[in-house]
Parts: C-alpha cells; structure tokens; sequence
C-alpha cells in the first residue's frame, strides 16, 4: 500500500497499487515454509507482533483470522473474530491446557476497514483497532511450548476448510522479536513505516495464481487454497475523473478552528527544514482574523527563527515573516465567510514574497527583511506554538513546497490541476488532509513524505471549497 498523489487527477487521499484477498468461509491460507511459521515457539524471546488491515462486512460469524496449529491433536494458538470481538484461544494438548480470552470491548462496530494490531510479549497480549487500544480484561496466559506444523491465515488450521472467516485481508505483517508501541501503531497505520523489517509481509498484491510472496524477503511463501483475489483495498482510490464530479467525501474535509485554541502539531522532520525558495498554499474560509494580532495557517519557529503564514488582523491580509520579520501582502483584503485560496511564494535569492489570491498575482512582489533560517522545531496548522494566535475558521489542504512556484504553478493550484505537473509534485514536502472518517484525531500528510500530525481542541468539517463540484 502507498500513499500518492494521483498522475491524472486531483484528490486521491490514498492509492493503493495491488489487491487483498477475499475469504468467504472457504478460502484460508497456509503460511511459511511448508505451512508453518512456528511463530508462537521461535519468535525472539517469546515476543512478537502481527499487523494487518482487516475488512469486515458486517455479517455476524465467528472464524480465525490467524491460527498456528498442531493437526494431529487440538493444540492451538488462535486469533477468532467472534461476532464484533477478537478472542484468543490457546490450547496444550501435552498438558491439557486450554483457555479463551475475550476481548471487553468490540472491536468491529460498522462495517469497514480495520487495522488491527496484536501484539504477544511471552503470554502478556495487547490489541489495537484503528490505533485505539482495546480493554482486554485478563487476556494474559501462562506461557506454554506448543509443538506446531501448521500456520494458517482465514481458517481453523487443524482442519481446513472449517471456521473460515467471511472478511478480507491485506498487508499481513509479522515483527519478531518486538512489541509495537503506541507510536509504531500509529507509523504503521498511517505512514506505512515498519519499525523494522517484517519478518513477514503478506501485501497479496499477487492479483492472481496461488502464490502468496513474502515480500520482505527470506522465503517463508504462503498458499492460497483457491485464487480469490479482490481489488477492494483499505482506502481505496477516489480519484476524480477527467471533468466529472466528485463527492465531497473524496475532496477530504476541513480543519475548523474556533479563534480561542487548537492546533495541528506535526512533529519535526528533516524535509520541513527549508534552506531556501518556498511556497505556501491552502484553502481558507475565515470567519475572523484570528486570536490577537493574527490568525495563524502554517508556522514553525523555535522561538528565535523561523517562518510562518498567517492573516494579519490589522490589514486583514496575508502575512509572511521569517525570523521576526514580516512581509505584508499590500493590497485586497481577505473577504470572511467565504472560501478563498491563497499562496505565499518566497524567493531566497531575491528575498522577496509574491502573494496570490484565487490563483491571481496580488500586487508586486513585497521585499522581505531577513533571509529565511532553517530551524529544528514543530509545524503547527492553525496556531503557533504558544496557542495564542488561533486561526478562526475552516482550513483546507495546506501544501508546503520547497520551491517558489511560479504564477502559472499557483494558477494550477486553484484550478485543481497541479498533480499532473511533475515539476511542482517534486518539490512538495508536505500536503494536510483530515478526515472524520478514515483517520479521526489527525493530519494525515500524504505527500511522498507521510508525515502526520496530532489535532487538539479543532475539530474537523465536511464543509469544503468545492462540495461536488471539481475543477478537474
């Protein structure tokens, strides 16, 4: 699964290049070299995690989702979803042990995608469903040696073809040796970055045939039963087409700010570290001119240096400083209670701003005091650091580029045509996107970098530039 802007459209949150597997109380997989991973016995210090996205339709069943099983006797090792739960049953046939551990909370509620993540540290078990961590009660164990010779994915592996789950499955991820923190949930959910190589990584991109590679590397192949591949993917494409409308649930949705608090906080990376040129662009839809002297759209200082792009409450315009100084555009007030699209592009070498409005040039090119200094140093969407210059209104897509766009790319902008301009997606270090639905309580960055940062006290809108109709 990756994140990208689309070659031919404008919109995608997520493009996701392969396919998942379709279980429908028949299919399952055997994993690993002839059928078993022996995860539960050779993981390192009796630790492991699984990661994997999980589509639930909505049908009441019970089925395992991740066995590691012994076929002549009943010793089990088992992941069940049972109804709107996950259950973990171990069994020990040489020593008569078997318990079931149910989950406190449900963990499937509507039908959908879910990334589920499952952790093992030597019989103590955590369970996180859309990065929220579910009460598992006493779902600890005392640790038992199984002798295992079946893995299977989707199915009851001691006898297959029975307790099949009616789901699908993709990106099934195995970690030895680590428990997933917080963090690295989070990193896997939305960024898709492993905290170190999976040990397997099932992305069942295969689309046909019955091979399931591991494409981390090392063997450890699976066998699908019977080909039953679907291109029904966690966030699927909703990508517009060529002069067509477009739901307002695929232009994303907006950051609503009150004027008082809140923030996005992204937490500082290298690529937000601009030397030189930059451009500023978003889509605002201001009520007010912010808390104090100014409502803040984009600003990173470390309290010294830094930049930032606000609307200045005395001129009611646009506002660039760096380092302190400021940059003021010059002319055309920003009107409230509408939706308008503004852009800041700073030229380093003739260290001036050119401000635009609706993908129109405002006035010249306004002389800027002080070259821009990069800092280390949080980037906060709405607000500045000191939670004192709250921006009032709706935020749409804010877009940091390390290059200083030229009138015709700050046109593209506003007319929602700038993906298809390679020139302009090279130098784009960070694109904001939120979304009640898909990733509630964050900012997701799905520029080629996907960053993504923590919402407090703003909430997030369905209230967009465009609603259904796309300039595309």
């Amino acid at each position: 699964m990756r994140t990208f802007l689309s070659s031919t459209g404008f919109r995608v949150l997520y493009k996701n290049f392969g396919t998942s597997v379709r279980f429908d109380g028949s299919k399952h997989i055997l994993a690993g070299t002839e059928g078993t991973l022996d995860l539960y016995n050779t993981s390192a210090s009796n630790r492991f995690s699984l990661s994997f996205w999980y589509y639930w339709s909505g049908r009441q069943t019970t089925g395992y989702i991740f066995n590691e099983s012994r076929v002549s006797t009943s010793s089990n090792y088992a992941l069940i979803h049972s109804n709107k739960k996950i259950q973990l049953w171990v069994r020990n046939e040489a020593n008569s042990y078997s318990q079931t551990f149910d989950s406190n909370q449900d963990v499937f509620n509507d039908p959908g995608w879910y990334h589920i993540v499952w952790t093992d540290n030597n019989g103590t078990t955590t369970l996180y469903s859309n990065g929220v961590e579910k009460s598992l009660g006493s779902m600890n164990y005392p640790r038992q040696t199984l002798i295992i010779d079946r893995t299977a994915i989707g199915v009851r592996g001691s006898t297959l073809g029975s307790n099949s789950v009616h789901a699908n499955i993709d990106d099934f991820k195995v970690f030895k040796g680590i428990i997933l923190t917080q963090a690295q949930v989070d990193n896997l959910r939305f960024r898709h970055l492993d905290p170190q190589v999976p040990d397997i990584y099932y992305n069942f991109d295969e689309g046909s045939g019955t091979t399931i590679n591991n494409v981390s590397g090392g063997g450890n192949n699976g066998v699908l039963n019977t080909t039953s591949f679907s291109t029904r993917v966690p966030f699927s494409p909703r990508a517009a087409r060529s002069r067509r409308r477009i739901t307002q649930a695929a232009l994303g949705e907006s950051l609503l700010l009150n004027g008082t608090a809140g923030n996005v906080a992204v937490p500082d990376a290298a690529h937000l570290q601009l030397t030189g040129d930059y451009t500023f662009s978003t889509w605002i839809f201001a009520r007010g001119f912010g808390e104090g002297t100014a409502g803040k759209i984009l600003s990173r200082f470390n309290g010294v240096n830094g930049f930032d792009f606000s609307l200045d409450a005395t001129s009611q315009t646009m506002k660039v400083q760096h380092n302190g100084s400021s940059a003021l555009c010059q002319t055309r007030a920003i009107p409230l209670n509408k939706w308008v699209h503004i852009a800041a592009s700073y030229s380093d070498s003739g260290n001036t701003v050119t401000f635009y409005r609706d993908g129109q040039l405002v006035g010249a090119p306004v002389a800027q005091a002080t070259n821009h200094t990069s800092v280390g140093a949080i980037l906060y969407v709405g607000n500045r650091a000191a939670d004192d210059r709250t921006f009032n209104g709706f935020i749409h897509q804010p877009l940091i580029f390390n290059s200083a766009l030229s009138a015709t790319q700050v046109q593209e902008l506003f007319t929602e045509e700038w993906a298809r301009n390679s020139v302009t997606l090279a130098s784009l270090v960070f694109y904001g996107i939120v979304s009640t639905t898909s990733f509630p309580g964050f900012m997701l960055d799905v520029s080629s970098y996907g960053n993504f940062g923590t919402v407090t006290t703003a909430t997030v809108s369905t209230l967009v530039p465009y609603g259904v109709r796309a300039k595309l």
